[in-house]
Formats: structure tokens, sequence, C-alpha cells
């Protein structure tokens, strides 16, 4: 994982620790999305 990764992650991180702490759901979903999204293993395929 590179640092520009980390430093994303962290952000994210924050603003979900956030939401939390407002009760925002709504958003703490959204950043899970964004979260599995963006760090989902790559599937290489020998074809």
């Amino acid at each position: 994982m590179s640092i520009e990764q980390l430093d994303l992650l962290d952000g994210q991180l924050v603003k979900i620790a956030e939401s939390i702490r407002r009760h925002d759901a709504d958003a703490v979903v959204a950043n899970g999305r964004f979260l599995q999204d963006k760090f989902r293993p790559i599937a290489y395929t020998e074809r």
C-alpha cells in the first residue's frame, strides 16, 4: 500500500468517525462502499 493510499484511507476513516458521532448512517454506508471499491484487490487473470 502506498503513502497516498494510506493518506486517503486515513481521511476516509476520519470522515467515518465524524459521521458516526453525528449518527449519520447514510454517510457511513457511503464511505464503506467507497473504501470497498477503492481497496478491492485487483484480480489478474491469464487468458
